[in-house]
């Protein structure tokens, strides 16, 4: 399997919160769009000189929807409704649900940065 699918496997395998979830769409036709493109020019790739622009292109957009994830999460998380949600599960001692919101931003966190990583790998 070559790196720009496992970012799609990466993403496939985990649960996002809701207002992320419609970037993953938008994620996997950018890595289907990033592959598809590698595998037609793969000879002109093999050197790395001559990497098409269109490629490029596609990694570009792929980066900064990777940012722009990295972005959504931290916006979702630091949201005023998403603040009082976490001090009133500490108030109430449902530290079971605090955890398991916490073990989501966490996982996501991960998951975005384990796709990032396995574009940076590609592109070297």
């Amino acid at each position: 399997m070559c790196q720009l699918c496992a970012i799609k496997e990466i993403a496939a395998k985990e649960t996002w919160p809701k207002p992320l979830a419609p970037s993953i769409k938008d994620l996997d036709f950018l890595v289907e769009t990033a592959h598809t493109d590698f595998e037609d020019n793969k000879a002109a790739c093999a050197d790395k000189t001559t990497i098409p622009s269109s490629l490029l292109e596609v990694l570009r957009m792929l980066a900064t929807s990777l940012q722009e994830l990295e972005n959504d999460r931290v916006k979702w998380w630091t949201d005023p409704k998403k603040k009082e949600q976490r001090k009133r599960l500490e108030a109430t001692y449902q530290t079971e649900s605090l955890t398991k919101l916490q073990k989501i931003n966490n996982t996501t966190s991960d998951t975005i940065e384990a796709m990032s990583a396995r574009l940076g790998t590609f592109v070297k």
